[in-house]
């Protein structure tokens, strides 16, 4: 099983995004609690309403989450 995962990119002159320190911290593969294997897909995205839209679009046609 493949999870999409997405947190935001520093914006507003900030050096971090908590939302993606924390995806970011998230393990790259673990066992749901019914024995499946999973991967996160994670991806950073821009703090931007016009390019945000498109940018997961994209994300998603190319890792094909479940």
């Amino acid at each position: 099983m493949k999870i999409l995962i997405t947190g935001f990119a520093p914006f507003g002159g900030e050096a971090v995004n908590p939302s993606w320190e924390a995806v970011s911290r998230l393990p790259e593969q673990f066992q749901t609690s019914k024995g499946e294997a999973a991967v996160l897909s994670k991806h950073q995205m821009p703090v931007s309403y016009n390019r945000c839209g498109q940018n997961i679009e994209d994300f998603i046609r190319r890792e094909l989450p479940d």
